[in-house]
């Protein structure tokens, strides 16, 4: 899993809940970041927090659409001008995910 954001409380606490339950956790605190840790990385999931500038997130966007398989991706709301922007960026990178798919996919071993 990879986070991506400055909201380093929220996610410190969610790395932490995460990796209790065995899951391994990549943090970005920015977009350049997330584009240089992405390629290694190589995320199922990828939490994307909005308050992130748009052109700060723009590559990580980019990267997130050309992926593939495209990780699930979670926007966290964050400006409301900025949230249909990112929306609009990802339509058609994937499938929206079902909480039971999302599920499914967090608890399932790394396929090689």
């Amino acid at each position: 899993m990879l986070s991506i954001g400055d909201d380093v409380d929220a996610f410190i606490s969610l790395r932490q809940a995460l990796t209790r339950s065995g899951m391994s956790v990549s943090m970005a605190w920015n977009g350049k970041q997330a584009v240089e840790l992405m390629p290694m990385v190589r995320p199922h999931l990828v939490v994307l927090d909005l308050a992130v500038a748009t052109a700060d997130a723009a590559p990580v966007l980019a990267l997130i659409a050309s992926s593939t398989p495209n990780p699930i991706t979670v926007l966290v709301p964050g400006p409301k001008d900025a949230a249909p922007t990112f929306v609009k960026a990802l339509e058609g990178a994937g499938q929206p995910a079902t909480l039971s798919h999302l599920l499914q996919q967090l608890k399932e071993p790394e396929k090689s």
